[in-house]
This record gives C-alpha cells, structure tokens and sequence, in this order.
C-alpha cells in the first residue's frame, strides 16, 4: 500500500525547527526579502541591541603586532603568509558550484589561504578630476578653521567643495596650483576613516610625528572630488593603498567607533593586508585615557556594555547604503564578509596593546584587577574565549589575595566565560561559591547579585540535563526577584522565560510553558526599548510554541510576524536571527495545511474536531502556501550568500523549501532540491548520519508521487538502514519509515 503524507510530515517538520537556531556567522543585508503581514502594536525599535550575541571565532595565527608612540600597528606581512598558504579548497566540490569551498569568495581569512584579488564591475572609472593620488599635508588639514561639531560630511560640503568652485575638482588639486608645497605625489599613509565622524576626532586621531612634521597623508575628503559618485570600490583606491607605506585606521569615537561598522573601511583594511600594508588603529587621545580611566574604574558590567560595539561589528559590517548600484554591493560584501573577524581582532589588539595596558606596579588594587578584567573582557567579546579565561582566572586569583576587593564578582564573570565555553559544570560550581560567599575574605553577596548567580546557575543546570534541580533553584530565583524588584523587572521577565523554556525541555503542561512565555513578554514588551533581542527572543519561542505545541496558526504567526519587523529593523535583512524569524514564520504558512485534516488540536484535549482556531486556519489554507514559496525561497537564497551553499543550516532551509513544493504538486522541483539537501549534508555532516536519513524520507515520498514506486522503495529502504544506525529501534521516526518502506 503506497505510504501516506502523514508519515513524513512530523519527520519534516522536526527538521524544519532546526532553523529556529540562529545560524553561526552573522551577516545583513538583503536587496529584496518579501515581508511578512505588518502586525499591529509592534514594539519601538529604536537601536540598543541587547541580549546574545553570535560572537567571531579568534582570528587564526595573530598577526605580528608592533606598538609605537603615536600608535597601535597590526596584520603586517599578511599577504605574505598569504601567498604561502596551501590551497585547502575540497576537491570533491563542484567547479561551477556558487559559494562552494573552491569560490575564492568563501578562502579561509587573511594569512591562511590565498585570497585573490576581486574583479570589480565598476560604472566609475577613476580620473584626475574625480580622484587623486596625490597626499596634502597633514598639518594644513589641521589648521583648518572648522567648528567642532562639523562631521567631516560638513567640511567637505563646505571648506572641500568651496575651494573647488564648482565642486568638480578634488581639494589637493585645487591646492598643487596654488600651494604646491601642501601637496606630495608619495603620501606617507592612507587615512581609513568616515564621513560621519566629527572632523575635530579625525584630525585628533592623527599625530604629527616629530621626526616627521612634514607628513602627507590620504585622505578621501580632500583627494576624491566631493561631487564624485563611488558607486564600486574602484581601481582608484587600490592603487593608492599598495602606493603607500601604510594605512592608518580612525577608530572615532572610540567607545563607539563608526568606521568598523562601515563596509567600505572594511573593504579598504581588507585591501591593505591583502597588500602586505600594516594598519595603524588611531583615536584621540583624550578618547583613549577616557576609556582607560572608565575601565579601571566602573565595574565590569560596565566595561561590558561599553564594549558592545566589538560584538556588534560583525552583525552591522555591510551597510547598504554605501554603493548604489546591486552590482557594486553584492561584489563588496562577497570580499568583505569573509575577513569582518579580521577588524574585530585589529580593534581588539588595539584595546588590549594600547588603552588597556599593564598600570603601574604602584597603581591601587583595584584599578590592577578592573584592568585585569577589562583585558579579559575584550578577548571574550572578540572571541577568544581561551585566553578570556585564563585572564579572568588571573583576577579571581588577584581578587581572593585582596580583602578589599570583590572576590565573589571576579569569579561569577569567569563562571560566565566558563558557561560561554560549554564548561558548565566549573561554571555552576563557581557561581555557587559566589553567592554563598565562599571566595576571598568569606563576605556575602547582596541579594540582588547572589539572585542572579543563583539564576545563571539554574541554566548551567539546565545544560547539564538537571532539569529537576534546574526548576527547584530557577524557581526560588524568581520568588527572590519579585520580591526584590517588583513583578515587572526585566530581571523577574528572564527567569519567566528561563522556566517556559525548561518546562518545555522536561515535555512538561503545555499551558504552564504557554502561560510563562506570555507573561515573560509581557514584561519584556514594556523593555522593548531598552533591550529588544530579549523581546524579539520572547516572540520568537512563543510562536514555536503555539506552532508546534498547540497547533495555532494564527497565534503563531502573530508573533513570528512581530518578532521578524522588529529584527528586520535591527539587524537588517541578512542576519541571522531575522531570517530565523522568517524562516519559522514561512513553515508556519505552509504547516496551515495541516488543519484541514482535521488532526488532534493538543490544545483542545486532543480530540479531533474543527475548533475556530483549527476552522480558521483551514479557510486560510489555499492562500497560505502561495505566500509561504517566496519566503522560503528567499531563506534558502540569503543563507547560501551569507553562510554558502555547504552548510547545515543551507541544507535545512533547501529541505524546508523541497517540502513546500511537494506539497504544492511540483514534484520534480522537490526532487532535484532533496537531492541537493542529501549532498549537502553528507559533505557538511557525514556521508552517514541521521540528517542524511531524513532528507532520504522525504526524497522518497516525492519520488511515490511521482509513481516511481521502484526508486521510491529503494531510497526508503536506504533512509530505514541508515537511521537504524543512530536512533533506538523504538525511535518514532524509525517506526514510521519501518511502516512506509519496510
């Protein structure tokens, strides 16, 4: 008897949920995504990204670092290493194959694999009119008279663009017939800097050496005409770069620094390594003991916030809005993207080697371990996990020498890098010892902070698979914050959160997860502002959780559909948790089918009935799949630019879409995508494994309807013996291949 739909469904849609997970390199961008239904009373979006962050993997071989008086300088003889790299593409992959290993796009970062040189596709074609390579004297520039608050957008608009006349002619042109002795044919450096930075931080940021006094630099402001259209990164700028000596990159203002959120400063340090060129990271220095002094000072959640920009570079480095044309901005981020780790540990380097160096031996005791954790806190934030860990370890020593410092805090922050690294077990012991007090001189926590150990603990526990332990100390923990910060604390929404997601991790109530997810956000609704990840994270769980637990479509895409704007307007179009949001958001478009057959609503009891829930969502039924196609299909295209083709989460999102047009009648289409799921993952994961198993499930129902029952049977009986492998014999999905193909 030919199997049903039925069996493979639940097989499908498990593996559906895996894109519910974040995929690991955060990227943005995206020319045209179809948009879901705008909800109403969605949350205000202003900018503070809060909650977690998909932080880059350390940058591989640290580059050789040099530090000078006037400066930080890294990533020189890169391009070297480069060129001595062995190709590490995988033979077995397609030639032609987009974003596959062997694309030059996808090479391993800068000084591990050969990193050839973009072609471009420029409509712009560098001319003397429009861009020169001639530098102008660095202390001209700083004679300017400009008022403080002007960006450097304002001065060329004004100073750059009037001594021009009309504007056509770059400024260091306009000054060789004038002054020629401002201008140089052979700058000294390259200026990576943005427009959007006050002109006074720029040209503090650039020291006038004292060897050197005569120093010509190039800067974009006064050697690109301020009416030229850069519509490509251009030859142009190229040569200039391989031209000078070194680049130097302005990290202005230095506590939130704009020019590593830029793709085309990106594009420009990427072009310096690629050359063998040193980057030197300047800032003011007046920035540069104001961070110092802070970090040293302020207390570690402090020193964390203010290094959020670190963690958000990676997520904002491809910015849209700096190239005109398609063209021009598929080809930036195709170099780009692969080396954003690259500027991450270049500013981190700078932090650690330049603000946040050693003090002085007579420096007081807590400024030695403020700076120690500082240090510690840079290398977590940048990735580096390793030695996060061995400088906090170092301070939590430091602090239980000291009777005077904060023992019990210094080992709470290397619970948290130990719980970050997958160590739960050190990091529940170490949050448990903090908060009872048995560190240092002994001193008990206050409640406050000892609540919040104990809450970090419950989720270490919650790792580990202690789920009863888990539940005991997340729910004292909650009893605890409500009585020391009200109902209503962003606090008290956490632990709400943290127990509907325990809860639905032991199968427990359904309607206890539901009641706590809509009370958590609830909470979180009214913090939007302040952080958003954590309210966009509460729509998104409790859309999977009126999805697949109570089967209520329409509930389910309210939420996915708010959780999606919002994180639209955060992170843009490309990164991963907005297109998690959409990818959830079209599986629930196409689940809707489902209803029509009148299958058990968990919610109502598990009887088979048409509830009103149910009633609406099979009316919606023949309008759903048509929308569902565009977006997975745009799912599916954005994860193979930003992730590439052979990756896990590519391999879910093309079986997701294989799915859908199956159950649409397009079955050849949903063969050839099965087929390309199954090498995907046997490439990325195994040749074997129970991934592989389930896109062969799948492959074999669409082969049945295409009355291949041969082919069909024979691909089953491969999924049944593969699956075998890795599931118990009473696993369900075995027991329904076992009745469709044995």
């Amino acid at each position: 008897m030919p199997p049903t739909r039925d069996a493979a469904d639940a097989a499908d849609a498990a593996d559906a949920a895996d894109t519910s997970a974040d995929p690991a390199s955060p990227h943005r961008s995206l020319s045209r995504t179809p948009t879901p239904p705008t909800p109403t009373g969605a949350a205000p979006t202003r900018s503070t990204t809060g909650g977690t962050n998909t932080w880059p993997r350390p940058w591989p071989g640290r580059a050789r670092v040099v530090v000078g008086a006037a400066g930080f300088v890294g990533a020189a003889g890169v391009a070297g290493a480069a060129a001595a790299a062995p190709n590490t593409s995988d033979p077995d992959s397609p030639p032609g194959a987009p974003d596959s290993p062997s694309d030059p796009a996808c090479s391993e970062p800068l000084g591990h694999a050969t990193s050839p040189t973009t072609s471009w596709t420029t409509s712009w074609t560098p001319t003397p009119a429009t861009l020169s390579r001639s530098g102008v004297l660095l202390s001209h520039l700083k004679s300017l008279q400009v008022p403080l608050t002007h960006t450097t957008h304002d001065v060329v608009r004004t100073v750059m663009r009037a001594a021009s006349g009309d504007g056509n002619l770059p400024y260091v042109e306009t000054l060789r017939g004038a002054r020629p002795e401002l201008v140089s044919e052979a700058p000294d450096s390259f200026v990576v800097h943005t427009h959007k930075e006050l002109w006074s931080e720029l040209m503090a940021s650039l020291p006038v050496d004292a060897d050197n006094p005569d120093r010509f630099v190039w800067v974009d402001a006064a050697c690109v005409s301020p009416r030229a259209r850069l519509d490509a990164p251009c030859a142009g700028f190229r040569d200039v770069i391989e031209r000078v000596p070194r680049v130097e990159l302005v990290v202005a203002p230095l506590r939130n620094p704009v020019s590593i959120r830029r793709t085309w400063c990106h594009f420009e340090v990427v072009t310096a390594a690629r050359a063998g060129k040193p980057v030197t990271l300047r800032a003011p220095r007046d920035q540069v003991d104001a961070v110092r002094r802070a970090a040293a000072h302020q207390p570690p959640a402090a020193t964390l916030e203010m290094l959020r920009f670190l963690a958000e570079c990676p997520t904002q480095a491809v910015d849209k809005d700096n190239c005109a044309r398609a063209d021009d901005y598929a080809a930036m981020i195709k170099t780009v993207r692969p080396h954003t780790a690259h500027v991450v540990q270049l500013v981190a380097d700078y932090l650690l080697d330049v603000v946040l160096r050693a003090g002085d031996a007579s420096a007081p005791s807590t400024e030695k371990l403020r700076l120690l954790q500082a240090r510690g806190l840079v290398r977590w934030v940048a990735g580096r996990t390793e030695d996060a860990a061995r400088d906090l370890r170092k301070a939590a020593v430091y602090a239980a020498k000291h009777p005077d410092q904060d023992a019990a805090e210094a080992s709470a922050l290397l619970a948290d890098v130990l719980r970050d690294r997958g160590e739960f077990a050190a990091a529940h012991e170490l949050y448990e010892r903090a908060r009872v007090g048995l560190v240092g001189s002994g001193k008990p926590r206050n409640a406050v902070d000892a609540a919040h150990d104990a809450f970090r603990a419950g989720l270490c526990l919650r790792a580990l698979g202690r789920h009863r332990e888990a539940k005991s100390v997340l729910e004292d923990c909650l009893f605890t914050r409500r009585q020391l910060l009200g109902d209503s604390h962003p606090q008290v929404g956490d632990t709400l959160f943290a127990l509907a997601e325990l809860c639905l991790e032991r199968a427990g109530p359904v309607h206890d997860a539901i009641e706590l997810h809509e009370e958590a956000l609830a909470i979180r609704r009214s913090d939007a502002v302040v952080r958003p990840d954590a309210f966009t994270d509460s729509l998104f769980a409790l859309g999977l959780a009126y999805r697949g637990l109570v089967q209520d479509a329409p509930k389910a895409l309210e939420n996915l559909s708010q959780c999606y704007v919002v994180r639209r307007r955060l992170h843009g179009d490309e990164h991963p948790r907005t297109i998690a949001a959409l990818s959830q958001y079209g599986f629930v478009l196409m689940e809707a089918k489902r209803f029509e057959k009148g299958e058990p609503c968990k919610w109502r009891g598990g009887a088979h009935h048409a509830c009103g829930t149910c009633a609406h969502a099979a009316r919606a039924s023949r309008l759903t799949m048509p929308t569902a196609r565009p977006l997975m299909y745009t799912v599916a295209d954005v994860l193979k630019r930003t992730v590439g083709l052979y990756h896990a989460d590519t391999a879910t999102a093309i079986s997701n879409l294989a799915l859908l047009l199956h159950r649409m009648g397009n079955n050849e289409e949903a063969s050839r995508l099965y087929e390309q799921c199954i090498d995907i993952r046997k490439r990325v994961v195994a040749r074997e494994c129970l991934e592989v198993a389930k896109a062969m499930h799948g492959l074999a129902f669409v082969l049945e309807a295409r009355d291949l029952h041969g082919q069909a049977v024979g691909v089953g009986a491969l999924a049944i013996r593969m699956a075998s492998k890795f599931v118990p014999a009473d696993d369900a999905l075995l027991r329904d291949m076992m009745r469709c193909w044995g």
